[in-house]
């Protein structure tokens, strides 16, 4: 584990308070990069790559807990006991298992067109078909397949360039990254019992065009933590830090300065 913690690439900008942003899946950090360009004044932002993506290597197989446990470590080696923590998706998973084991040290928590439950029977034959698909013949096709299925198809037809990019930097991710990811998420827990119990304030951020998981589920877990602030994002769909990066700052920085001031 102390190795897995020395390798995770992270960066960081601005002083204040502290808010980790953990990406998605087929994705790194960079992700980010046009959320917090719309200003984070009083915000000390922490970024990370997660294994097997950006910055960050992977030599083996590593779980959800394994990486929640390392951007953990991460965060309190770099002198921070307190802090905000946002995940996206896959990123949300993995804040999940943080908050499990450690939301002492948690402000608040959000989830970001991401969900608390285990994947379905469907989702895992699925996810087993693609590392299948990938161990066979590599991991550019199904880049090329996944990033766009991703976003609503009028976004992707409208941003064409950005695609590319995004197929363009995820090729650069080593295929182990990739179905590490797909077998990790395969593997997760039910986390739903977490945001029942949990104390501290929670964000779930939604997207009325989110494809990818159904509004019900969303509805439902936004009912679950004692303590809610639910962000409804009209015209949005799975992917809100590249389709409206504004409303996705704005969500953010308004949960931060309400529940810090609370706490």
């Amino acid at each position: 584990m102390n190795e897995l913690i020395t390798s995770l690439a992270y960066r960081s900008f601005g002083s204040g308070i502290p808010v980790v942003l953990i990406h998605g899946f087929c994705e790194d950090s960079t992700m980010w990069d046009d959320v917090i360009k719309q200003g984070h004044d009083g915000l000390r932002i922490i970024l990370v790559d997660m294994p097997g993506f950006g910055k960050t290597p992977i030599s083996k197989a590593i779980s959800i807990e394994e990486i929640a446990e390392a951007v953990h470590a991460l965060v309190i080696s770099l002198g921070i006991k307190k802090y905000f923590l946002f995940g996206h998706s896959m990123g949300g998973y993995v804040g999940l298992s943080i908050l499990k084991k450690h939301e002492g040290n948690l402000l608040g928590f959000g989830l970001i067109h991401s969900h608390p439950f285990a994947d379905s029977e469907d989702q895992v034959s699925n996810r087993n078909k693609a590392i299948d698909f990938i161990n066979k013949f590599g991991a550019s096709l199904y880049i090329k397949q996944i990033i766009p299925s991703l976003f609503p198809k009028s976004f992707v037809t409208s941003n064409r360039f950005l695609l590319e990019r995004l197929v363009f930097n995820a090729n650069k991710y080593p295929a182990l990254g990739i179905t590490n990811a797909l077998s990790a998420m395969r593997d997760r827990k039910d986390h739903s019992d977490i945001l029942k119990n949990m104390s501290i304030p929670f964000l779930s951020i939604i997207g009325e065009n989110d494809h990818l998981i159904p509004t019900e589920r969303f509805l439902k877990q936004a009912s679950m933590a004692k303590v809610t602030k639910l962000e409804f994002l009209t015209k949005i769909g799975h992917m809100g830090p590249f389709e409206n990066p504004k409303l996705i700052n704005r969500a953010i920085q308004n949960f931060v300065a309400e529940f810090h001031t609370a706490s």
